[in-house]
């Protein structure tokens, strides 16, 4: 008797659990049902703004008047910035050559001054040095 009472249990839990399950696969069969629907409105929303769309650019309406006015005022900025940034080139080339050119200079001048300081007194090296810098100044001056 226990065991056909054991079975009979068994059976009933069984029975709940596949009642359980049978309402919980409907419950998602309903979730599922619903995003594919939305899913499907969406699509076909897509579809119809695209096809709009289409008809709009082969109707020859294009950008509007505001677009239109960016695309120009872009356009007349790359413009500049291309020029300028040709400019900023050139000038940037030209200042290289002139540090080189100075650069070699200095190395001139402080070749020259090392073997003044070993010719001349302290005070008459000073002054000269002084001369020196000073004429160096005026010259870069002068240049800019």
């Amino acid at each position: 008797m226990s065991i056909i009472f054991f079975l009979l249990i068994n059976i009933r839990v069984s029975k709940e659990h596949r009642e359980q399950s049978q309402k919980d696969l409907n419950e998602l069969k309903i979730a599922v049902a619903k995003e594919l629907q939305t899913s499907r409105n969406l699509h076909t929303q897509f579809v119809q703004d695209i096809k709009d769309k289409c008809k709009a650019m082969a109707a020859g309406n294009g950008p509007s008047t505001g677009q239109k006015y960016k695309i120009k005022f872009l356009e007349a900025h790359l413009e500049s910035t291309k020029k300028r940034s040709n400019e900023l080139a050139v000038e940037n080339a030209k200042l290289r050559r002139e540090l080189s050119a100075k650069s070699a200079r200095l190395n001139a001048l402080e070749a020259t001054l090392k073997g003044a300081k070993g010719c001349a007194t302290p005070d008459q090296t000073r002054l000269e040095f002084n001369t020196l810098v000073k004429r160096l100044a005026k010259k870069t001056f002068s240049q800019r």
